[in-house]
C-alpha cells in the first residue's frame, strides 16, 4: 500500500486499507499483516495494527498484524 505524498492527508490509504481488511473478513479471513518500514508503523497502529517480534534491520522494517471480526468496521 502506498500513496504518494502529494495526495497524502486525504485518508486514501486507510481508506484502502479498510476496505481490503473488509474482504479479507468477508472471505473468512480472521487476521491481516502488513509488512513496513518503521516510517509507517504510526498510521498502520492508528488503523488498529499492533507491532510483532518480527523486526529486522534494527527496528527499521517489521511485520505488523490486526485480528478482524466479520461485520465490524475495520
Amino acid at each position: 500500500l502506498a500513496v504518494l505524498p502529494e495526495a497524502q492527508g486525504r485518508h486514501i490509504g486507510s481508506r484502502l486499507l479498510a476496505d481490503a481488511e473488509r474482504r479479507i473478513a468477508q472471505a473468512g479471513g480472521t487476521m491481516t499483516a502488513v509488512h513496513s518500514e518503521n516510517d509507517h508503523y504510526k498510521f498502520y497502529e492508528q488503523c488498529g495494527y499492533r507491532l510483532t517480534d518480527e523486526v529486522y534491520e534494527g527496528g527499521r522494517h517489521g511485520w505488523l498484524i490486526k485480528d478482524l471480526i466479520l461485520g465490524s468496521e475495520n
